[in-house]
Protein backbone atom coordinates (compact mmCIF):
# COMPACT_ATOMS: atom_id res chain seq x y z
CA UNK A 1 0.00 0.00 0.00
CA UNK A 2 1.28 3.44 -0.80
CA UNK A 3 2.17 5.68 2.15
CA UNK A 4 -0.13 8.51 1.04
CA UNK A 5 -3.12 6.13 1.19
CA UNK A 6 -1.99 4.70 4.53
CA UNK A 7 -1.77 8.23 5.99
CA UNK A 8 -5.20 9.02 4.53
CA UNK A 9 -6.78 5.95 6.14
CA UNK A 10 -5.06 6.46 9.49
CA UNK A 11 -5.92 10.15 9.78
CA UNK A 12 -9.54 9.42 8.89
CA UNK A 13 -9.79 6.51 11.32
CA UNK A 14 -8.20 8.40 14.21
CA UNK A 15 -10.27 11.52 13.59
CA UNK A 16 -13.50 9.51 13.55
CA UNK A 17 -12.51 7.48 16.63
CA UNK A 18 -12.15 10.75 18.49
CA UNK A 19 -15.44 12.10 17.17
CA UNK A 20 -13.74 15.13 15.63
CA UNK A 21 -15.01 16.87 12.52
CA UNK A 22 -12.74 17.63 9.59
CA UNK A 23 -13.27 21.31 10.27
CA UNK A 24 -12.18 21.06 13.92
CA UNK A 25 -9.09 19.01 13.05
CA UNK A 26 -8.20 21.32 10.16
CA UNK A 27 -8.42 24.33 12.50
CA UNK A 28 -6.21 22.61 15.07
CA UNK A 29 -3.62 21.69 12.41
CA UNK A 30 -3.81 25.11 10.68
CA UNK A 31 -4.87 23.80 7.27
CA UNK A 32 -8.10 24.30 5.34
CA UNK A 33 -10.92 21.78 5.65
CA UNK A 34 -10.71 21.15 1.91
CA UNK A 35 -6.99 20.35 2.19
CA UNK A 36 -7.67 17.94 5.07
CA UNK A 37 -10.39 16.32 2.97
CA UNK A 38 -7.86 15.78 0.18
CA UNK A 39 -5.41 14.30 2.70
CA UNK A 40 -8.09 11.88 3.89
CA UNK A 41 -8.88 10.89 0.32
CA UNK A 42 -5.20 10.30 -0.47
CA UNK A 43 -5.22 13.01 -3.12
CA UNK A 44 -2.29 15.01 -1.73
CA UNK A 45 1.00 14.22 -0.02
CA UNK A 46 1.47 15.91 3.32
CA UNK A 47 4.66 17.69 4.30
CA UNK A 48 6.54 16.50 7.36
CA UNK A 49 5.39 19.65 9.16
CA UNK A 50 1.73 18.85 8.50
CA UNK A 51 2.28 15.20 9.43
CA UNK A 52 3.76 16.30 12.75
CA UNK A 53 0.88 18.72 13.44
CA UNK A 54 -1.69 16.03 12.57
CA UNK A 55 0.01 13.59 14.94
CA UNK A 56 0.10 16.16 17.73
CA UNK A 57 -3.58 17.04 17.26
CA UNK A 58 -4.57 13.36 17.15
CA UNK A 59 -2.34 12.53 20.15
CA UNK A 60 -0.25 9.93 18.36
CA UNK A 61 3.34 9.60 17.29
CA UNK A 62 3.94 10.68 13.67
CA UNK A 63 4.99 7.10 12.96
CA UNK A 64 1.46 5.98 13.82
CA UNK A 65 0.12 7.91 10.84
CA UNK A 66 2.23 5.85 8.44
CA UNK A 67 1.97 2.54 10.31
CA UNK A 68 -0.24 -0.38 9.39
CA UNK A 69 -3.67 -0.02 11.02
CA UNK A 70 -3.10 -3.10 13.15
CA UNK A 71 -0.12 -1.39 14.78
CA UNK A 72 -2.14 1.71 15.69
CA UNK A 73 -4.90 -0.34 17.27
CA UNK A 74 -2.37 -1.98 19.61
CA UNK A 75 -1.61 1.40 21.20
CA UNK A 76 -4.82 3.44 21.41
CA UNK A 77 -4.14 7.09 22.11
CA UNK A 78 -5.90 9.01 24.87
CA UNK A 79 -8.78 11.32 24.02
CA UNK A 80 -7.65 14.73 22.83
CA UNK A 81 -9.41 17.14 25.17
CA UNK A 82 -8.54 20.13 22.98
CA UNK A 83 -11.53 19.22 20.83
CA UNK A 84 -13.96 19.20 23.76
CA UNK A 85 -15.28 22.75 23.87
Amino acid sequence: MNIRIRIAENVTMLRKLRGVTQEALADEVAVSRSYLSKVEQGQVSVTLDVLERLATALVVDPFDLVAERSEICKHPAPWNSRFQQ
